[in-house]
């Protein structure tokens, strides 16, 4: 159990839940890393919630029976930033074990640039 004296009670848990979090991840050396660590999941869900809400909003622009050109212009950006990041993750090295002709010898490591 971890205790700590403060001003108040919430200071206490704050500090508290420092040293827990200190305890947990010792290699950290700045909180900014430790967000980076667990908010990530978090700024993804907001991204894709403002992206959502401005098609919605988008969405205020149609006309009847001719096509809607601010949400066309929307899904053609959303298609883009997905052809890129593919073809990021095709960028990646990777790395194959080849097993050697020769019995009894190591296996050979190669990485693919």
């Amino acid at each position: 159990m971890t205790v700590f004296t403060g001003k108040n009670k919430r200071v206490g848990k704050q500090l508290a839940s420092q040293k827990i979090l200190q305890l947990l991840h010792p290699h950290v050396k700045n909180w900014g890393s430790l967000l980076r660590m667990y908010g990530r999941e978090n700024s993804k869900l907001v991204k894709q919630e403002t992206s959502d809400r401005s098609v919605i909003e988008l969405q205020q622009y149609a006309k009847k029976n001719k096509p809607n050109l601010h949400i066309l212009n929307k899904l053609q950006e959303e298609m883009k930033k997905l052809a890129q990041e593919r073809e990021e993750t095709r960028k990646k090295p990777k790395m194959t074990i080849v097993e050697s002709a020769q019995p009894g010898s190591e296996p050979l490591c190669t990485v693919d640039v």
